[in-house]
């Protein structure tokens, strides 16, 4: 379970889940919490959009976790 993992051993955490499905971890500097829509059981449109935003949300962390290493 999650309770038997060491959190601060990761440099960062992110969650993905909607905001009432997240699992709750102690607010910690290294967690990121992304509340993304649940696409289940829903239409393809919505799992494109749900996709897209994801896809932005990584490629901005990458952009600043890249360039925090500066």
């Amino acid at each position: 379970t999650i309770d038997e993992v060491d959190l601060e051993k990761f440099d960062l955490i992110v969650t993905v889940c909607e905001e009432s499905s997240c699992i709750l971890l102690p607010v910690s500097k290294n967690v990121e919490r992304w509340h993304i829509e649940n696409p289940a059981g829903r239409d393809e449109e919505v799992y494109r959009r749900v996709l897209a935003e994801i896809e932005e949300r990584v490629k901005l962390l990458v952009e600043r976790l890249e360039s925090s290493d500066d």
